[in-house]
Formats: structure tokens, C-alpha cells, sequence
């Protein structure tokens, strides 16, 4: 859910309200409220920055996007390592199908993690016979201080503006 902005803000207040029900301290309940309301500001800039692209059909490293697709109105094309885990590696049978994927039904970007790139993502670009840019995004962490993506909030408008750029 970490890719889902509108999904963290719910989550900020969900831990304000359980926090404050553990602890008896109110105050936890008006932190939630007040990172969750700053977290809809970046999800409404987010889906405003989205909304520019006539198409987004991403190929991805792994399957963690579902929740970023669903709520920004991406497509998934592809996955280069089924399920959640970032530890699995795909049988070249798999490449194959998602050069051909790529090289049928093209895709608009070649999506991986800014902080550890797929390699997969790489031989993919290499192999297929379409010109797809590679992506780097901040999936699961966020940037070192002096980037532009020193928090969660940054990472994620970090995130839709490389996607524009890209594909525009």
C-alpha cells in the first residue's frame, strides 16, 4: 500500500486513533489527523500530475504497483517477478513472454525501484525491439538527504513527475 498516497493518510489516522486508545493520550489523534491531511494534499498532486498522461502502461520489476495502478489509473502490462517479493527471480521463459509482450503491445515505460534496480528491468529495455524508457521510482523507501525525495510525501511527487516526464 506504500505506492497508494490515499491509503498511508487513512493508515496516519487509523495509528492517531489507535495510539491514542492504547496510551490515553489524545494528542495522537490530532498527529494522525494532521499527517493524514497533509498526505491528501500529495495524493491530490499526485492524480493531478497522472491525470496529464493520455496513457501509462508500465511493465514493473515486481507486483507491488497493483495498489499505485489502482488508484492513480495506471496500467500493469507486466511483471517481471510475480507476487510481492522482490527476492524472486524470473524463469527466462518469463523474459521471453514479456520481450514479446513489450515488442506486440509495446508498453510506455519499463518501471524499478530507484534504491535497488531490477537488472531484470535492464535486460528487459535490452531485449525488446520497442524504445521503453527504464523508470526509476522510490517504491519501498525513500531518498537520502539532499535528493528530492527526502520524505515519503516528496518521494511519492518524485515518483508521478518522472512518470511524466518519461512518457511525455
Amino acid at each position: 500500500m506504500w505506492m497508494d498516497v490515499s491509503r498511508m493518510a487513512d493508515g496516519a489516522e487509523l495509528i492517531g486513533e489507535k495510539l491514542a486508545e492504547v496510551t490515553g493520550e489524545g494528542d495522537y489523534v490530532a498527529c494522525g489527523e494532521e499527517i493524514a491531511e497533509d498526505l491528501r494534499i500529495t495524493d491530490a498532486q499526485v492524480e493531478d500530475l497522472l491525470a496529464e498522461l493520455d496513457s501509462a502502461r508500465l511493465v514493473t520489476d515486481h507486483a507491488a504497483y497493483g495498489y499505485f495502478a489502482d488508484r492513480y489509473g495506471v496500467e500493469i502490462s507486466g511483471v517481471v517477478i510475480p507476487g510481492g517479493s522482490t527476492d524472486g527471480e524470473p524463469s527466462s521463459q518469463d523474459l521471453t513472454e514479456l520481450t514479446a509482450l513489450l515488442d506486440a503491445e509495446g508498453a510506455e515505460a519499463l518501471v524499478t525501484a530507484k534504491n535497488n534496480p531490477n537488472r531484470m528491468i535492464t535486460a528487459l529495455e535490452d531485449e525488446t525491439e520497442s524504445d521503453v524508457p527504464v523508470v526509476e521510482l522510490y517504491e519501498s523507501g525513500i531518498g537520502e538527504p539532499g535528493s528530492d525525495a527526502e520524505t515519503y510525501q516528496e518521494a511519492m511527487i518524485f515518483n508521478a513527475e518522472a512518470l511524466v516526464a518519461a512518457l511525455d
